[in-house]
């Protein structure tokens, strides 16, 4: 019999889930050699970017490196949950390994992530995308409405993620109560490692010849160096955040999706199972993701390693099949659910609980935004 989200707990819940297999499982710890495999293809790919004589090349290189980050991404999220091995120490060491290519400190990503579960489809509390209401539309001024349209947009996807990195990563403004040591530390670790990418991108540029006889060599080198990073340190780092940002977007936004502004209305089922969705690929499609789109189990217990997310997320939807939110997508290379998230779910009426799309909201003049 399917429950409504209001009869359930999460400990109900997670009792109903299958158990976790022992620490000596091969299914706990095979995210961590897979992780380290992926991250020696980003930086065999990365150096090729880096030692690439074209820019045609730096940039496919490039953008190649950035999905292995994106990728990287998705492991290091289940090591910042403990999922990723049964061992807390290793967790934390391959998270910051795995972190690194996409300039995520750990400890900032965690406490961002912290919050998204803890509050997930809350709008004050989730620091996830939550989506503008119409008033919060109206509220804001013309540059800022272009910036979110071309958010939406395929090529400009990467700033959703670009947000959250900024106002809540790479140097939180306000960190865990006695843990402020930590979270400057993995900050500054990231920069070390953005620092340490550019400092071999420009050593890789520099040649007999870069030691100038005038300024027009000068300027010659020092152009070099720019574009050169630029297409092997800055673009990398923005092809990761439009992976993150298009993964994230698909798990929390759809026609269904509700989202609240009145913590009364909210309940941890309605968010962590009614309030995310999962996304069905065929074949081996989703497992090159790492599950990570078996978004409902993973939300129903995030210590599951992703080798178990597809047994569990099974078990949910024949639990509760009403509740769990399925998309079947047999072509998943035309990006249509990605697509329609950009185009329906733009913002959102939270009193009569419907998404809108811009063109649906009407600008009025008394409601201009104060410059």
């Amino acid at each position: 019999m399917d429950s409504t989200p209001q009869d359930v707990s999460m400990g109900r819940l997670r009792q109903s889930l299958p158990a976790l297999p022992g620490p000596a499982h091969p299914r706990r710890w095979l995210g961590a050699l897979l992780g380290l495999a992926v991250w020696s293809a980003w930086a065999l790919t990365w150096l090729a970017a880096s030692a690439a004589s074209s820019a045609w090349a730096q940039c496919a290189w490039g953008a190649l490196a950035g999905t292995w980050a994106g990728l990287l991404v998705i492991l290091g999220h289940d090591a910042a949950h403990g999922s990723l091995t049964p061992w807390r120490p290793i967790n934390g060491v391959l998270a910051r390994l795995f972190f690194l290519p996409a300039w995520q400190p750990a400890s900032g990503w965690q406490q961002a992530h912290r919050r998204h579960h803890a509050h997930t489809n809350l709008k004050a509390l989730d620091d996830g995308y939550p989506p503008l209401s119409p008033q919060d539309w109206r509220a804001l001024s013309a540059w800022q409405r272009w910036r979110l349209r071309s958010a939406t947009s395929l090529p400009g996807l990467f700033q959703f993620y670009l947000g959250v990195w900024w106002r809540h990563v790479i140097w939180p403004a306000r960190p865990d109560a006695g843990r402020q040591w930590r979270f400057r530390l993995d900050s500054l670790c990231v920069m070390c490692g953005v620092l340490a990418q550019v400092m071999w991108v420009a050593w890789g540029v520099r040649d007999g010849s870069a030691i100038a006889e005038g300024w027009a060599q000068v300027w010659a080198v020092v152009w070099t160096v720019v574009w050169s990073v630029a297409l092997t340190v800055i673009w990398p780092f923005l092809v990761s955040l439009w992976w993150v940002s298009a993964i994230t977007l698909q798990q929390h936004r759809h026609p269904r999706i509700r989202w609240f502004d009145d913590a009364s209305q909210w309940s941890q089922f309605r968010s962590q199972v009614a309030g995310t969705v999962h996304l069905r690929w065929p074949g081996g499609c989703g497992l090159a993701l790492f599950n990570i789109f078996e978004h409902t189990a993973h939300h129903a217990d995030p210590r599951l390693p992703f080798t178990l997310l597809r047994g569990t997320q099974r078990a949910l939807q024949s639990q509760w099949p009403a509740a769990v939110v399925l998309v079947d997508d047999r072509q998943p290379w035309r990006l249509r659910h990605l697509r329609q998230v950009l185009r329906q779910c733009q913002l959102y009426d939270y009193e009569a609980q419907r998404w809108l799309r811009f063109d649906e909201v009407a600008l009025t003049a008394t409601a201009r935004a104060q410059p």
